[in-house]
């Protein structure tokens, strides 16, 4: 008797973990990312500006994960830059833009923070791996 009460509670336990397992939404937002050109970018920016959409997109790039700050940088990095990557710096020296004041800088850093793995990040040492993300950018990607 009491074997078969517990093979149905495991089974309806099993039942629940598969109907409350995790499903992936297609938002409107995903076909934002690869950032292909500077109208692209300067689109974001403009989404970023509303609480909501930074949150969301900082909830959605915090979960491409890496063992390092590093690797969770150049991890977020690849997927929120494409080709523009390589008209883009942090200060906006030369003939490059800067993010680094602005809403697309938060979103990497915010995003790259709220890696649990990491065990004490700093924005100053995210803002290194951004820099150095950017400045390798025009080896990385196809003209």
């Amino acid at each position: 008797m009491k074997i078969k009460h517990l093979t149905s509670v495991v089974q309806s336990l099993a039942a629940n973990s598969r109907s409350n397992a995790p499903v992936l939404v297609v938002d409107s937002e995903d076909d934002v990312f690869p950032l292909k050109t500077m109208e692209d970018l300067d689109k974001l920016e403009r989404q970023l500006s509303e609480k909501a959409m930074m949150q969301k997109m900082v909830n959605r790039l915090s979960v491409s994960g890496g063992h390092t700050l590093k690797k969770t940088i150049w991890r977020i990095c690849s997927k929120v830059f494409g080709p523009v990557a390589k008209q883009l710096n942090w200060c906006g020296r030369g003939e490059k833009r800067g993010i680094r004041k602005t809403n697309i800088g938060a979103l990497l850093i915010g995003a790259a923070m709220k890696n649990p793995v990491l065990p004490s990040p700093t924005e100053a040492e995210a803002e290194k791996h951004i820099k150095d993300y950017l400045r390798l950018a025009p080896g990385r990607t196809p003209s």
